[in-house]
Formats: C-alpha cells, sequence, structure tokens
C-alpha cells in the first residue's frame, strides 16, 4: 500500500488563516478560512484497477477543506475533477443535477440561468447534493473525499443558488442524507423566502469549525480499534470510495486491510491503494478476518449473513454507528 496511506489528520487553526487568490466554488466569495487538513487519498474514489501495480501508482490529491464566510459551503482547495468530468454534468438518477464536484458552480448556475431566461419559460431547475450536515456534526472523516469538491449544509445550498440569482422555490433534506432543492431564475427584487431546515451561515460556521477536532478524536478511536486487531487479517466490507478514505484517514500503518464485496462485477479488481484484490463474501472462512468493518448499517447486515454463513466468528463493526 502507498505509503501515503499512512497519514495523520491535522487539526487547522479553525477561521484563523485568510486565502489570497481562491474562491468559493459554490457562490465565488473570497471571503474563505482552512478548516481542516489532510493528507493525500487516492483522488479517483472508487474507481476500480485491474492490478495491484496501477492500484497504488493511482493519482493521490492532499485535502484541505476551506469555509466560505459568503454562503458556508465548504470545499477542498485540491479538488481537481478527472478529465471525463471536467467534461460533464453530473445528473443523478432522479433527473437533478449534482453540485458536490463542480468547480465552478457560479458560472455554470449563471449559464443555466441564461439559457432558461433566453428560453422564455420559467422552468423549475431541481438540483442535488449531499447533506453534509451530519458528516460535520459526527466527525465522519471517511465522508470527505478527494473526488468530491464542495460539502454543501441545507443553507449553504440555498445560499449558493440565490447568489446565482435563482430564486430558491423548494429545499428539503430526505432519509438519504441528500438535499433537493428547486429554483428559477430570480424575477423580482422582494425578499427571498426562507426554509425551515435552512440554517443561517453564523450557524454553518460553529458547526463546521468543530469538524477538525471531532474526526481526529474520530479516526484516533479507529485507529486503536483497528491495531488491537492487528494480529489477524481486517476487511472492510464495501469496495466504494468510504473504503478508499477510511483506510487513509484512519493511519492504517501497521494494517494492510481487505475489501469485500457482494457485488459480483467489483470483485477481483482494485481499489486505488489497495495492493490486495477485492474479494468475494465467500473468501471469508479462508481469510478469517479478526474484524470487519462495514460501511453503513445495510452494509453490516449483509456481512453479518456472509460470517454467518462462511461460518467465522468475528468482530463486526459499522463505520456510521462507531
Amino acid at each position: 500500500m502507498h505509503d501515503a496511506f499512512h497519514c495523520d489528520i491535522t487539526e487547522a487553526a479553525a477561521f484563523a488563516t485568510s486565502l489570497a487568490g481562491a474562491s468559493c466554488p459554490g457562490c465565488g466569495d473570497d471571503r474563505l478560512t482552512i478548516v481542516y487538513g489532510q493528507a493525500a487519498q487516492p483522488s479517483l474514489g472508487a474507481a476500480l484497477f485491474s492490478d495491484a501495480r496501477a492500484a497504488v501508482k493511482a493519482p493521490w490529491s492532499e485535502i484541505d477543506l476551506a469555509f466560505c464566510q459568503g454562503c458556508g459551503a465548504t470545499h477542498n482547495l485540491h479538488f481537481e475533477p478527472s478529465q471525463e468530468a471536467a467534461n460533464t454534468i453530473e445528473v443523478a438518477p432522479n433527473g437533478r443535477i449534482r453540485l458536490d464536484r463542480l468547480k465552478n458552480a457560479p458560472r455554470f448556475l449563471a449559464a443555466l440561468k441564461r439559457q432558461v431566461e433566453t428560453s422564455g419559460k420559467r422552468a423549475a431547475l431541481r438540483f442535488e447534493a449531499q447533506d453534509a450536515s451530519d458528516v460535520f456534526e459526527a466527525g465522519a472523516f471517511e465522508q470527505i473525499q478527494a473526488d468530491r469538491c464542495t460539502y454543501f449544509t441545507p443553507g449553504a445550498l440555498a445560499r449558493t443558488l440565490r447568489a446565482a440569482g435563482l430564486e430558491v422555490t423548494a429545499l428539503e433534506a430526505t432519509a438519504e442524507g441528500l438535499l433537493h432543492a428547486t429554483a428559477t431564475p430570480k424575477r423580482s427584487a422582494r425578499a427571498a423566502a426562507t426554509f425551515p431546515i435552512e440554517e443561517p451561515v453564523e450557524e454553518t460556521k460553529t458547526l463546521v469549525s468543530a469538524f477538525a477536532q471531532r474526526a481526529a478524536a474520530r479516526a484516533a478511536a479507529w485507529r486503536a480499534e483497528l491495531l488491537a486487531a492487528s494480529a489477524g487479517p481486517v476487511a472492510l466490507w464495501g469496495a466504494d470510495a468510504r473504503s478508499v478514505a477510511f483506510a487513509s484517514a484512519a493511519n492504517l500503518k501497521r494494517v494492510r486491510p481487505h475489501v469485500v464485496d457482494a457485488d459480483a462485477s467489483r470483485q477481483a479488481a482494485y481499489l486505488a491503494g489497495f495492493e490486495t484484490p477485492i474479494l468475494a463474501p465467500s473468501a471469508l472462512a479462508e481469510l478469517a478476518p479478526a474484524l470487519v468493518v462495514a460501511m453503513d448499517k445495510a452494509d453490516a447486515a449483509a456481512a453479518r449473513a456472509a460470517l454467518k454463513a462462511a461460518r467465522v466468528k468475528t468482530k463486526l463493526l459499522t463505520l456510521d454507528a462507531h
């Protein structure tokens, strides 16, 4: 595994550093302060590789999160979209435009607004983003991923859209941890309507400022848990970007985790940074892991069933409940 996996989370001095020359990819404001720093992690998220050499040599990216005092969005200063992502707009299966991975949302939103205005129709624009409120509240460092640019709370998303001259007509948080917003080009000077879930920017600032300390404490607790189990193999259940980010930020210097996934299309491939291939659940009997870490409750249920089928008794922990 690449040495950069062996990184430590560094707690930045919240709101103490001004950044000259940078601007928010959400609203374009240049009033930014660093709130969280983390050493490099693979920058392609859940991308799969055909062999270990390619996986270990995959590109890596530093992570420094900057808070925007204008809209309250938080973004990774080092984010660079892949060539494919740079030339496409990500649209969710529900037809909503994803804003998390846009490096220049103001330019994109301005162009979208002009297109709607030129058409002469009052079209409703539908947007989606991950709700980062729980991420910041829980110190969920594994959700900070190099292939994501911006982290929105409900208030930050609404302020980002309004800064682009859009009127937000609907804003809601889903049970799946997403934010859904609907907006149209603003046509009058009347005050913008706000929504019950929309927090003021000072509240966003308070939430984000505590993230570094919470993430560091959580990463240290996980590091201790993993080292305690290092006498035997450790398995991460779920071949996705969370596994990559978790292994990176948890500083696994003495632990080389395996990754297990029930999706046959991912098995035998390699995640970025991992020297061992993704295993099928049937491999658990031979692997006999000392610890299995599931990425979420659904993965934990699948892992529990697979361990039972393989007749393997071991410790099973869930990342989002630890």
